[in-house]
């Protein structure tokens, strides 16, 4: 009989990147002989009948982006909208411990009562600091974890400088755990794709008018169309995450300020630019700098002027970084998931 892993994360919808990383982990588990629950928290009928009522009376194409969202997470995710009992629970990834967010739950900091079966895995907190009156909140709730890793290293000073830690992991995002082939089986053209070369612009601050006009500089230098999903009259607006690895990976060009665009520019080897967040989410730019110093990609770090120079990024790096660093992840998964112990 298989052993029942619990995964713990954010479950909103039309976030791409929170859908994928919840997949990776789906797929890890699978392929480590898991079976794998996602836990849809605090979800109950009532709510989901409330959602569900709203989207008769959205527009057409948010309807669609919202069915293609859904489709995935039937498909994938085995979502369950209950808690239930388990062998191991792991809490992650994603911004599980931002306690300024609706999204919070307590669940998050004990997922059981045995210490030994909960495990974080590349868990962020969004902050770089925790507020005093949330102090104790998470100094108890860690003592609910044996085995904790975090995303990001100011998620590991937060902890480190909370209990005195010293065995706190800093792994992967779970996206960068799976190969190009893994997501290639997952990935779906658009419906609507026209065969036309084009730039992927994914900007989740949303796009200033300067970026703009360099963006269509660039295109019409390359005869490419732009492809701006976050942007309601574009028509690959509907697309749900299948659709997304696949304009990811078939792009001409990729310009972004997303964290998880610049992951799968990574894993495609794919040309790409990060841009300054116009929101100013400093844990945004705080986590994709983590991510391009170790791949050695600082120079794809355009800031908030388009350069040249991305359309010959230099990946001779990436595959022997990618090894050691998924060495690292799959270590720590199979100390805290007791893979030797399994039958």
């Amino acid at each position: 009989m298989k052993k029942i892993v619990n995964i713990y994360t954010l479950n909103g919808n039309f976030n791409y990147g929170n859908k994928l990383q919840n997949y990776a982990i789906v797929k890890k588990m699978n392929d480590y002989g898991f079976k794998v629950n996602t836990i849809w928290f605090d979800y109950s009928l009532k709510r989901r009948l409330i959602n569900f009522l709203k989207s008769l009376f959205i527009f057409k194409l948010k309807y669609s982006r919202h069915r293609n969202f859904e489709l995935f997470t039937k498909k994938y995710l085995n979502r369950k909208y209950k808690n239930c009992i388990a062998d191991k629970y792991i809490v992650g990834s994603d911004q599980v411990w931002n306690y300024t967010l609706k999204t919070f739950n307590p669940i998050f900091l004990k997922p059981s009562d045995n210490p030994k079966n909960n495990i974080s895995f590349s868990a962020s907190f969004g902050v770089d600091h925790i507020e005093d009156k949330y102090i104790d909140v998470f100094k108890n709730g860690f003592k609910n974890f044996k085995y904790i890793s975090v995303r990001e290293k100011s998620g590991k000073d937060i902890i480190k400088k909370l209990t005195n830690r010293n065995d706190i992991n800093l792994l992967l995002d779970p996206t960068l755990l799976l190969t190009k082939e893994d997501w290639n089986a997952i990935s779906k053209k658009p419906k609507n794709y026209n065969e036309k070369k084009y730039i992927f612009a994914y900007f989740l601050g949303g796009i200033s008018k300067k970026i703009q006009s360099e963006i269509n500089k660039v295109a019409k230098d390359y005869d490419c169309e732009i492809i701006d999903i976050i942007n309601p009259k574009d028509k690959y607006y509907s697309c749900g995450p299948s659709e997304f690895i696949w304009l990811l990976k078939n792009a001409f060009l990729i310009l972004t300020d997303s964290f998880h665009a610049c992951v799968f520019s990574i894993i495609y080897k794919k040309n790409f630019g990060v841009f300054d967040r116009n929101d100013k989410v400093e844990s945004m730019s705080s986590r994709i700098d983590n991510l391009l110093n170790l791949f050695d990609l600082k120079d794809n770090y355009c800031q908030k002027q388009y350069k040249d120079s991305i359309l010959k990024t230099d990946f001779h790096n990436t595959n022997k970084i990618m090894k050691e660093e998924q060495e690292k992840s799959e270590s720590f998964l199979m100390e805290s998931l007791e893979i030797k112990d399994m039958e």
